[in-house]
C-alpha cells in the first residue's frame, strides 16, 4: 500500500477524520467507529488500492489491509487527528430501524453479543500470541536437546509465557475500557484483589468468608475468566457515574474513588465476581463436551466454511471459546488445527489457480495472496481471489472439508494462539505433531490439485495475455487509420 496516496482516499471516502469516532485495528484490519454512514462510499473504498475487503457494521466499517495494517494505523494516527472526535456532528442522521421477531430477533441479539464480546476481547490477541509461540519455541527446543526443561532458563521463560494466561483478566479489563470509553484504573484495582493469592489465603481451608459478619464471599481462582474482568469494567461505569452524582463537587476527588472502590469490591466479591467464573466455566463445558464428542464436524464446518466466517467478520466471535478452552485445559483440542487445515486449503487453491492462469494480473494477486495465506495472513487470498472466483472457491471448500474431518479424526492439539500458517505450526509441537502435518499436507496438495483442475481463465471470465495482444494488435491500425 502507498500510503501517501491510499490513506487520504480512504480518509476521504468515510467522510474524513471528523466523521470517524475512533480507530482500532487487529492484525489484518483497521477498524473504524463512525459518526454518520450516510458519509461512508463504500463502492469507492473497494477501489482504493491496497484494500482487500470492507467489511460494513452498523456503527462502522473495517478496511482488511493484511500486513500493511500496523503501518496504515500509524500513519492515520500521525496525519489524522481522530482522538476528540466523541461526540457526534449535528448533521448525523438517524438510524434505520427494522423490524425482527421470533428467531431472527433471538440470533442478531446472541451474534451482537457475541461480536462485542470478541471485540472487548480483540486487542489482547498479541499477547496471547505471543505467550503460545513462546510455549512452542520452548517444546521444540526441549525436544532437540538444545534446552533443557530441568534448566532455569526454560522454567523462567516457561513461567513467563504462564502469566500471560494467568493474568488474562488484567488484558480483559483493558480492552472492555477502550470499548466502552471509560478509564480502566478502577477496575484494574478491583481485579488485582481478585487474583491477590493473599486475600483468599485467609480463608484457610474454608471454601468461604464472611465480610461485615453476614456477607458471604465464596473462595473462587479468577486467574485466566473473562467474564467477571468484562462485568467489572461495565459495572464501573454506572457505578462511578451514581457515586458522581450523590457526592458533593467539593469532596468528590477523594470520596467518589473510594466509594466507587468499595462498591465494586464489594459487589464484584460477593455477588457478581462468582457468577461471571460459573457462566465462563458453564460455557467451557460446553465448548469441551461439544469439541470432545463431536470433534469431526466442527473441524469438518470450520476447515471447510470458515472463510464465509472470515468474510461475514463472524470468526471473531469465536475468540471467546477458543480463550476459554485455553483457560480450562491448557490447549486447543480442535480450533487451531481446523484453522490450519483451512489455511493451507486456501493457500494451496489459491496458488493453484496461479499456476494455471494465462492472466499475468491474475497471476501476481493469487500468487501474493497465496503467499501471504501460507505464511498466516488469508484475508487478502479471500477477498482477492476466493469470493471471486467460483474454481478456487470450489476446490478450498473440498479440501477444508476433507482435511477437516481428518484433523477431527486424528486430533492435533495447539498449545498457543497465532494466525494458522507455516511459521506458526510450531505450536502443535508434541506426542500429535504428525497428525498436523499430515492434515496440513492433505489440505493444501489436495486444493492445489483440484484448483489447477478445476481453473480456466475463460470460465472465470479471465481474459488470457495471448488474446489481449491479439485484441491491441487488431486496434492499433485502427488507431493509425483515423
Amino acid at each position: 500500500m502507498n500510503y501517501e496516496t491510499s490513506i487520504p482516499q480512504i480518509m476521504t471516502q468515510i467522510g474524513n477524520a471528523e466523521n470517524v469516532r475512533s480507530l482500532q485495528h487487529c492484525s489484518t484490519r483497521l477498524r473504524f467507529k463512525i459518526h454518520d454512514m450516510n458519509n461512508v462510499n463504500i463502492d469507492a473504498l473497494k477501489q482504493i488500492e491496497g484494500i482487500a475487503g470492507v467489511k460494513v457494521q452498523k456503527d462502522g466499517i473495517q478496511l482488511i489491509v493484511g500486513q500493511d495494517v500496523d503501518d496504515a494505523y500509524e500513519y492515520i494516527k500521525t496525519h489524522y487527528s481522530i482522538e476528540n472526535n466523541k461526540a457526534a456532528p449535528a448533521t448525523q442522521a438517524a438510524p434505520l430501524k427494522t423490524e425482527e421477531t421470533g428467531f431472527k430477533r433471538i440470533s442478531s441479539a446472541f451474534f451482537s453479543g457475541m461480536a462485542w464480546i470478541s471485540d472487548c476481547l480483540v486487542l489482547m490477541l498479541p499477547a496471547l500470541i505471543a505467550s503460545g509461540l513462546t510455549t512452542a519455541i520452548l517444546t521444540v527446543l526441549s525436544f532437540v536437546g538444545i534446552l533443557s526443561t530441568e534448566s532455569m532458563t526454560y522454567q523462567i521463560l516457561s513461567q513467563a509465557a504462564s502469566a500471560v494466561l494467568a493474568f488474562i483478566p488484567v488484558m480483559v479489563v483493558y480492552s472492555t475500557a477502550k470499548k466502552i470509553d471509560v478509564s480502566p484504573m478502577l477496575s484494574f484495582a478491583v481485579i488485582g484483589v481478585l487474583l491477590s493469592s493473599d486475600l483468599w489465603a485467609l480463608a484457610g481451608d474454608q471454601s468461604s468468608m464472611l465480610l461485615f459478619g453476614f456477607v458471604p464471599i465464596r473462595v473462587f481462582s479468577y486467574s485466566s475468566t473473562i467474564f467477571p474482568a468484562i462485568l467489572c469494567v461495565v459495572m464501573q461505569k454506572y457505578i462511578d457515574k451514581w457515586v458522581g452524582k450523590i457526592v458533593p463537587k467539593m469532596f468528590r476527588m477523594f470520596l467518589q474513588p473510594v466509594l466507587s472502590f468499595l462498591i465494586l469490591a464489594i459487589l464484584m466479591l460477593s455477588i457478581v465476581g462468582p457468577i461471571g467464573a460459573w457462566i465462563g466455566d458453564a460455557m467451557a463445558n460446553l465448548i469441551i463436551w461439544g469439541s470432545e464428542d463431536y470433534k469431526w464436524l466442527l473441524c469438518f464446518i470450520l476447515a471447510g466454511f470458515g472463510n464465509f466466517l472470515v468474510g461475514s467478520g463472524m470468526h471473531y466471535c469465536l475468540i471467546p471459546a477458543v480463550i476459554m478452552i485455553f483457560t480450562k485445559l491448557g490447549y486447543d483440542n480442535f480450533y487451531g488445527a481446523a484453522c490450519f487445515a483451512g489455511a493451507f486449503a486456501l493457500a494451496g487453491s489459491v496458488l493453484g489457480a496461479a499456476l494455471k492462469t494465462r492472466n499475468s494480473d491474475v497471476r501476481q494477486v493469487t500468487l501474493s495472496t497465496g503467499m501471504t495465506a501460507l505464511v498466516g495472513v488469508s484475508e487478502p487470498a479471500i477477498y482477492g481471489v476466493f469470493f471471486k472466483y467460483k474454481s478456487v472457491m470450489i476446490a478450498d471448500m473440498i479440501a477444508g472439508c476433507v482435511s477437516g474431518l481428518l484433523a477431527g479424526i486424528l486430533g492435533a492439539n495447539a498449545y498457543g494462539m497465532a494466525p494458522a500458517g507455516i511459521t506458526t505450526i510450531a505450536l502443535f509441537a508434541g506426542a500429535d505433531f504428525t497428525h498436523l502435518l499430515i492434515i496440513i499436507s492433505v489440505a493444501f496438495v489436495l486444493s492445489f490439485g483440484l484448483s489447477y483442475v478445476m481453473y480456466s481463465d475463460k470460465k472465470e471470465g479471465v481474459e488470457s495475455d495471448l488474446k489481449k495482444k491479439e485484441q491491441s494488435k487488431q486496434a492499433a491500425p485502427a488507431v493509425q487509420k483515423a
